[in-house]
């Protein structure tokens, strides 16, 4: 994460704000998990199942990836606090940082997930793959995510801004579908 860094913010037409993230001139990369569940399948704040861009959450319990996603929020607590000045027009402490930042990782009792955005269709759709290898034109059907189990390739673009609350876009570019293993309770030991 040396060579991450945040763009000056722009302005989109829609009048959205955001600072592009890179790595030494190239998109931030790299895979989220294997074996990723979601709950709520692909979907949107509105319910509208026409929707190109989509919310998919994941539900995370491996370390190496949990680590990784807090390791991110920790850079970007770091980053945007030494750069706010840059970013935000002002000067910010680091409470007043993470008192707008919203994290990767939502953590609820002893469940951590995140929430990535997903194109379903269109030039920047993220292209999905069977077990395989083989590519996938169209995307599980509604209500048939939850039966898949995932290994998802994610980008962060860019670091949202909005209305004082910010963080850090995680859009899912690459899923493989994969029939989840079934656990059998009777093996587990208690």
């Amino acid at each position: 994460m040396d060579s991450w860094q945040l763009s000056d913010t722009t302005v989109s037409s829609k009048g959205q704000k955001s600072c592009q993230l890179t790595a030494e001139h190239q998109p931030v990369r790299f895979q989220l998990g294997e074996g990723l569940r979601t709950r709520f399948g692909a979907s949107t704040f509105d319910k509208n199942v026409d929707a190109v861009r989509r919310n998919l959450d994941f539900d995370i319990d491996d370390e190496v990836a949990l680590t990784k996603l807090k390791e991110i929020d920790a850079w970007a607590l770091i980053y945007i606090t030494t750069h706010s000045e840059r970013l935000f027009k002002k000067q910010m402490s680091r409470t007043e940082v993470e008192n707008g930042y919203t994290p990767l990782v939502r953590t609820y009792g002893s469940s951590c997930s995140v929430k990535t955005k997903i194109n379903i269709r269109g030039s920047r759709s993220a292209t999905l793959w069977n077990e395989k290898g083989e590519q996938i034109l169209e995307p599980p059907a509604e209500g048939t995510w939850q039966d898949f189990a995932y290994t998802a390739y994610v980008a962060i673009p860019q670091l949202w801004i909005m209305q004082g609350t910010f963080g850090l876009l995680l859009e899912t570019t690459a899923l493989m579908l994969q029939a989840p293993a079934a656990t059998n309770p009777f093996a587990l030991k208690a």
